[in-house]
């Protein structure tokens, strides 16, 4: 069994990214897999709830998410444009960015599976 601690980082870790001139962006609250089938108001709260966090942690408001496993809908991207999201990212590099809030980006367990000696 893994460790808590290896699977997900505190504040002092989002503290450290954030001081060393990383973004730290959105990503959820509680990472629900199938994000974009929630009704738009519980999309708003893991988002804002997110955000809360987020800007207590750090000090500053997010400008920057990700799509927690690629779930999101014309109603997750109006609640991050009304909440000034800048800059959002997909996962996977399946097709150019749509839009600004939709920009691709390599899975993080596509990269290590490609790491992994063969």
């Amino acid at each position: 069994r893994i460790p808590p601690s290896l699977l997900w980082m505190d504040d002092s870790c989002l503290k450290k990214l954030a001081d060393t001139g990383h973004v730290v962006g959105l990503h959820s609250h509680s990472h629900p897999t199938v994000l974009a089938k929630l009704p738009p108001a519980e999309q708003r709260r893991e988002y804002e709830r997110n955000a809360a966090h987020l800007s207590r942690c750090l000090g500053a408001s997010p400008v920057a998410m990700s799509h927690p496993c690629n779930s999101y809908s014309d109603d997750t991207l109006s609640i991050l444009r009304e909440m000034k999201i800048e800059l959002g990212f997909r996962s996977n590099m399946a097709q150019p960015g749509l839009s600004i809030l939709e920009m691709p980006r390599r899975d993080h367990a596509d990269v290590m599976s490609e790491m992994r000696p063969q």
